[in-house]
């Protein structure tokens, strides 16, 4: 039976599947059977690991005929080939569909398609990438069950609803899924379903990349007891797929968190509990604000086309487009490099002639060069553009408030802040931070401050959104909610600070900044031990290391 696990090819992938490693499948299918009578389902089986996998389980558990227990589909035709090759197939008697879409099966409680077990791996699909035939598919499967999927959902989110269609109560699924199920607004649902409907769930998060050609990383889902009372939901972090197998054994008792809380993510519940306690403590100190209540975040400015509208200073001067049609632009985050972001920066950008002018074209009479540009073949071709095609005159930027402060949409390892000084504006790759007008604004270099410390960068983690590949995506609604800590503080030293925070920065020593604002805003401001400092950097950490993608050769844990 190994070797025939081993002889399984790795197809590529003509649609968007990303096949499994067969050891993957091997942990999943060992955790999820455990009877030789069980029969089990593959919605998208492919190059057959899952099936072969389960073969494998059912023949170590004493079953005789363990390919008569099968079921699969898969709307590749090509998947026929990898299904011949498998032991038994001789005995296949009408079970797997094949040049179907799963979707458009319907579940049938009292059909012969009802399964003690479901493993697989949906087709990993964005929803701007599905056919509309796909889509209706996928949202008539979804309605039929009960659920409503935002039409942002990716496919494998509506193939794995609609597996539950076909799961007998007090089943067990197994999946591997993308790493979004964290965290993405459309796969809150299936969060919930998790959360609900079964009597315990895990999702084990890999460090190591499974499918190195994936944008996203991976997740394990094992959850068991469909339809039974008593909901516990774990999370866990494993770098590896040795990890995985012992997270997946029916005998290893997960040390994750529980979360039983409402309204807790499961980002927290990646957390160690005293973390996590001392988290939700501080959060409630009078001195300690959602980020939002200080603050307005809006993305930064949609040009639609900044190969045409953010231009070099050379280009400007070539093309003879007049000043007055020129606004300061922050060209990419890379160029935040510092809490501030002054005159002199924009003016080394031009010296260094990056892209850093913004064509605003006002509601006047139009210059004769800058016309020529607009009806020159670079205007031609991207009028038709999806953000320039919507505009009444493709060509007119409207959006063009400058901001206080920047905050950088994709976040590596470092949350950048940075104050305004020089009035420039920012393309939608940063976002744009606008003070509130209150009496009772803070400082903003409190603020700016407040934002280098290990809570606000906890907090960021926890807000934030990771897809893999390490690093940590933003929106505007998830800034709003991370946590500034503004204690009463004088003046002189909150700029004292800042400035010795900006020289640690400069020195590429962002650890020395951090522990310079965890001293002066988290210890002397808020009050904070030392043991509880540490305790919020240490969860800090976990965050931090759990999407950071490793690259394994061997599966080491």
């Amino acid at each position: 039976m190994r070797n025939s696990l081993e002889t399984i090819a790795d197809r590529r992938r003509s649609f968007a599947a990303f096949y499994t490693p067969i050891e993957v499948a091997q942990c999943l299918t060992n955790w999820a059977i455990r009877a030789k009578s069980e029969r089990v389902l593959d919605p998208s089986f492919g190059a057959c690991a899952f099936l072969a996998a389960s073969i494998n389980t059912l023949c170590g558990l004493g079953a005789k005929r363990p390919f008569t227990q099968l079921a699969g589909v898969d709307v590749d035709n090509g998947a026929l080939t990898y299904l011949r090759a498998l032991p038994g197939y001789r005995w296949c008697s009408g079970s797997f569909k094949i040049g179907v879409d799963f979707l458009s099966i319907q579940p049938d409680t009292k059909s012969t398609w009802q399964f003690e077990v479901v493993v697989g791996n949906p087709p990993y699909i964005r929803h701007h990438r599905l056919r509309t035939k796909q889509m209706v598919t996928a949202q008539r499967a979804a309605t039929s069950l009960g659920y409503r999927l935002s039409r942002r959902a990716s496919y494998w989110a509506y193939f794995m609803l609609h597996s539950l269609g076909f799961l007998k109560e007090g089943g067990r699924l197994a999946m591997v899924l993308p790493l979004s199920l964290l965290s993405s607004d459309y796969a809150a649902p299936i969060r919930e379903v998790l959360d609900t409907k079964f009597r315990q769930a895990k999702a084990v998060l890999i460090r190591q990349r499974l499918f190195p050609e994936a944008e996203e990383g991976s997740i394990v889902v094992l959850a068991e007891g469909w339809r039974a009372s008593g909901h516990i939901t774990q999370v866990r972090v494993v770098a590896s797929i040795r990890g995985l197998a012992h997270a997946c054994s029916t005998k290893y008792a997960a040390p994750a968190v529980q979360k039983r809380t409402e309204g807790e993510s499961w980002r927290e519940a990646m957390l160690p509990r005293s973390t996590l306690e001392l988290y939700r403590e501080i959060r409630g100190l009078p001195a300690v604000r959602a980020l939002g209540e200080t603050a307005a975040i809006r993305i930064g400015v949609v040009t639609g086309a900044n190969d045409f509208f953010v231009l070099r200073p050379s280009e400007a001067k070539s093309l003879r487009i007049p000043e007055r049609y020129l606004r300061p632009v922050v060209p990419h985050s890379r160029a935040l490099t510092s809490l501030c972001l002054t005159g002199k920066m924009m003016n080394h950008f031009e010296a260094t002639d990056t892209r850093c002018k913004l064509l605003v074209v006002p509601y006047s009479r139009i210059a004769r060069p800058v016309k020529e540009y607009i009806d020159g073949p670079l205007g031609k071709a991207i009028r038709s553009r999806v953000k320039c095609c919507v505009r009444k005159e493709w060509y007119r930027i409207e959006d063009t408030e400058v901001p206080d402060a920047f905050l950088t949409y994709v976040i590596g390892t470092i949350p950048k802040l940075s104050l305004n000084e020089a009035g420039a504006l920012c393309t939608n790759a940063i976002h744009r931070v606008l003070w509130a007008k209150s009496a009772v604004m803070p400082s903003p270099q409190l603020v700016i401050l407040s934002f280098l410390s290990s809570l606000s960068r906890l907090s960021i983690e926890i807000e934030g959104r990771s897809y893999g590949g390490g690093a940590l995506k933003i929106e505007p609604s998830d800034a709003r909610r991370v946590l500034v800590a503004l204690p009463s503080l004088e003046d002189g030293r909150v700029e004292h600070t800042v400035s010795a925070a900006e020289e640690k920065l400069a020195q590429h020593d962002p650890e020395g900044a951090r522990v310079l604002a965890d001293t002066l805003i988290l210890r002397d401001g808020l009050g904070l031990s030392s043991s509880e400092v540490e305790s919020i950097r240490t969860g800090l950490e976990a965050l931090l290391r759990a999407r950071t993608p490793l690259r394994i050769t061997s599966a080491t844990s």
